[in-house]
């Protein structure tokens, strides 16, 4: 018989704590002091993430491992008061905690507009905040509200054992000149910023240049130049040793005599060793219709990329959501970007295609033929990408949404399970007893397929919106519990004289149809995508294996939704 030591057994333990979530985790250090210690306790406050809503618990992935979740109240239905009344007392008590515990903390992640009363829950933000600056060796705070963070910016900047920062100004402090960690860069650019200079020391400039290896340069105002920030960067930094790189691509109308293609992609080869870039986020937003900027951009950039590996793709559109042409000519762009690569066929290894889509589902010129269309395009480019393991399309919902026909399939012929049999019904109810304000018309107009999963859509979208970043780090943060009620929005209500059943109760099982849907995609997608094994649509997380494994509705197939 095999023995075991202390020291296997605790080695094992170790390496199986990386699939225990915060509840494991809990239970094991219930065990012994020593795993407690050494194993459970460490774990627990290692990362730290603060959201609005609890995460999603799914027994299919382990999305919800590694991190210590500190959220709101675990119910559909609840008010803005009861979650912030479990959130004050999770925070306190984390606050108030044995302070030897925090010496634990490497990471903490705070969301954004976690609080409905934020003048009691800032306070506490703030006291968390002062602690944590004080740890020694914490390598990342992350702050999504911006007007929090600015009050703690220069506190944390002085933080020598950081690997993570993020910078709102170009001046460099004293201390930072000794972040010999540092690796992941954010700068936030604001219209203030570009007015200022570099105040970046000798040391500080040599530490970007050759450590910084995941960059995201993020702009906050839609008038910002990506043309101005890039010269402004190339008078005194370069980043000669990333590999993980986002950006936006802004084109604002005040640069319409300019068509900055050929100039960006310079400066971009100036700052950057493009041939060593493996993940690449680029986020186009051309306030031009008319603008070829972002084609002749990607068509210089393509045969560089010789190292890449990840790519992301998003459309930021600054009018005219919803156009169908617009939807074409990104489809375009991107899919000769693509197919431009050095080894398109091989090297690429995760895809992630986001939309820009109106919030209510409602285009221009979306008819059958055109949604074919742009259908028949992916059906010819994927296939050659036959190398992706991971694909993410966040939109998905609202990108079918726009197109009626299709919308109206989901509702009254998709799935027929004894699920969607049960709950597809009641939806057709309520589109008969709900209206919406349509700003084009300027009246009261009736719920139709296209508007309903346009607001699904973007709710399936908050599950992850404030927890991400990076669009390529999907797999990496879990959801969070995130319902609708059927109402609001564009002042979507019933009608005085029916009893409205609807409320976030039935968000979930829509939620479910919706995914069954989607399975007409997957079994497309699969066979596109011999090599996929990991797969995102709206918040709709697959598994696949090499082989039919997977049981639903009496046939047997390639992938598992976490719905399922």
């Amino acid at each position: 018989m095999i023995k075991f030591t202390n020291e296997d057994l605790f080695a094992v333990w170790s390496n199986v704590s990386y699939f225990l979530n915060q509840n494991d985790l809990r239970n094991l250090a219930l065990v012994s002091k020593q795993l407690s210690n050494e194993v459970a306790l460490p774990n627990l406050w290692k990362k730290i993430h603060i959201t609005k809503n609890p995460v999603i618990r799914k027994d299919q992935f382990y999305l919800d491992c590694g991190t210590s979740y500190i959220s709101g109240y675990r119910a559909a239905i609840k008010s803005g008061d009861q979650n912030d009344i479990f959130l004050y007392d999770r925070l306190e008590r984390l606050i108030s905690a044995n302070k030897l515990y925090f010496y634990h903390i490497k990471e903490v992640i705070i969301d954004e507009g976690i609080f409905s009363n934020i003048t009691d829950g800032i306070p506490l933000i703030e006291k968390l905040l002062s602690q944590l600056v004080e740890l020694p060796d914490i390598q990342k705070i992350s702050v999504h509200d911006h007007k929090i963070y600015a009050r703690y910016h220069d506190d944390i900047q002085r933080i020598p054992s950081l690997k993570y920062l993020e910078m709102l100004n170009l001046k460099c402090l004293p201390e930072m000149t000794d972040m010999k960690q540092l690796t992941d860069l954010k700068i936030t650019f604001s219209s203030e910023m570009l007015k200022t200079k570099f105040i970046f020391s000798d040391k500080f400039t040599n530490t970007l240049t050759n450590r910084v290896k995941r960059l995201n340069i993020s702009i906050i105002d839609s008038h910002i130049s990506l043309l101005d920030i890039l010269l402004l960067l190339n008078e005194r930094v370069s980043f000669q040793n990333t590999t993980s790189l986002k950006f936006d691509f802004v084109h604002p109308y005040q640069d319409e005599e300019n068509i900055p293609s050929e100039q960006i992609f310079d400066l971009c080869n100036q700052l950057f060793q493009l041939s060593k870039i493996q993940k690449l986020e680029m986020n186009f937003c051309c306030q031009l219709g008319h603008c070829e900027c972002m084609e002749e951009f990607l068509e210089l950039l393509a045969p560089n990329m010789t190292s890449l590996r990840c790519i992301s793709l998003g459309e930021s559109l600054y009018q005219n959501k919803g156009d169908n042409l617009l939807a074409e000519k990104f489809d375009s762009a991107i899919g000769k970007f693509l197919l431009n690569l050095p080894d398109y066929t091989s090297q690429i290894k995760e895809l992630c295609i986001r939309h820009d889509p109106p919030l209510n589902g409602l285009g221009n010129d979306t008819v059958e033929g055109n949604y074919y269309r742009r259908r028949r395009f992916y059906e010819e480019i994927l296939p050659e990408l036959r190398s992706i393991e991971k694909l993410i399309v966040p939109r998905m919902l609202q990108s079918i949404s726009l197109y009626e026909i299709i919308v109206c399939d989901l509702l009254w012929n998709g799935c027929t399970c004894s699920h969607c049999k049960k709950y597809l019904q009641l939806f057709d109810e309520y589109l008969m007893n709900h209206q919406y304000y349509s700003q084009n018309t300027g009246s009261y107009e009736d719920v139709i397929p296209p508007v309903m999963f346009g607001y699904v859509g973007d709710i399936l979208s908050q599950r992850n919106r404030d927890g991400l970043d990076w669009d390529l780090d999907a797999f990496k943060v879990n959801p969070v519990e995130v319902f609708w009620n059927f109402h609001g929005y564009e002042q979507v209500h019933h009608f005085s004289n029916y009893e409205c059943i609807f409320n976030e109760n039935l968000f979930e099982p829509l939620s479910v149809c919706v995914s069954h849907f989607f399975n007409g995609y997957m079994d497309h997608l699969v066979g596109f995508l011999p090599n996929m094994k990991l797969a995102m649509l709206s918040n709709f997380y697959y598994t696949v294996s090499e082989t039919p494994q997977y049981p639903f509705n009496e046939k047997m197939r390639r992938y598992k939704c976490i719905y399922d």
